[in-house]
């Protein structure tokens, strides 16, 4: 596992704010057909059917495709993620599914209540991450949410849904990205004035080729599909 990271924020001097500053998290990134993790692959197909029976709920979303899991755990001591939105920058991502691995969870005792705070109310939710509990909600600034610092070791499983014309409006601006970097790389001496954020999300490369026309893939028709992106999770 590897430590969490967040949408990398720049700094005025080009330098990145730190993520050990926001998030103490240790994650690792599972597809659904990996034989070494049955259960997760399981647990996908299912919350895929949910999506698939809520989709009519959502007349003016078309929701695709999905991320991998990403299996995160608050390793205790204090470990925490500071209030956040796990998608503030459109790449594509509506709907937050987590599901919850921790059996006799107090948080009372153990901490690492996951808070959202509502946009449109003054309501927050507070949610015990108990065991088998899987809450769905707005992956973008709808939902500001943070996870208390947590003092036993906290699991979760988190997978992200794309909505199908915010994704294909990233890869074309990731598209646009990469071919500015490729100038400025030939130009170096304009690349002082411009700085490329490329922590927006991951596009893998069929992709790209879908949105630039050099190739005929479907990359990201399906919910079976899946994609890394570098994100936030709780």
């Amino acid at each position: 596992m590897t430590d969490g990271r967040t949408v990398e924020v720049r700094a005025p001097d080009h330098g990145t704010r730190s993520t050990a500053r926001f998030r103490s998290d240790i994650i690792s990134w599972v597809g659904d057909s990996e034989p070494e993790y049955p259960g997760i692959g399981t647990m996908m197909r299912l919350i895929d059917g949910i999506m698939q029976r809520i989709q009519p709920k959502f007349m003016e979303y078309e929701i695709r495709d999905r991320t991998k899991a990403m299996v995160a755990c608050y390793p205790g001591g204090g470990s925490q993620y500071v209030k956040h939105v796990d998608n503030p920058l459109k790449d594509g991502r509506l709907l937050t599914c987590i599901y919850y691995l921790n059996k006799d969870w107090d948080c009372e005792k153990h901490g690492g209540m996951l808070k959202i705070y509502p946009t449109n109310n003054k309501n927050v939710a507070c949610i015990e991450p108990v065991m088998d509990r899987l809450i769905i909600f707005w992956s973008d600034r709808r939902n500001p949410h943070e996870v208390l610092p947590s003092h036993q070791p906290r699991y979760a499983v988190t997978t992200w849904y794309f909505d199908a014309a915010e994704r294909k409006e990233a890869q074309r601006r990731k598209v646009e990205e990469l071919t500015r970097s490729q100038q400025l790389s030939r130009n170096p001496a304009s690349s002082q004035s411009v700085v490329a954020d490329d922590s927006i999300l991951t596009i893998s490369q069929s992709e790209i080729d879908a949105v630039s026309g050099s190739s005929q893939s479907n990359a990201g028709s399906k919910l079976s599909n899946q994609s890394e992106v570098r994100s936030n999770a709780s």
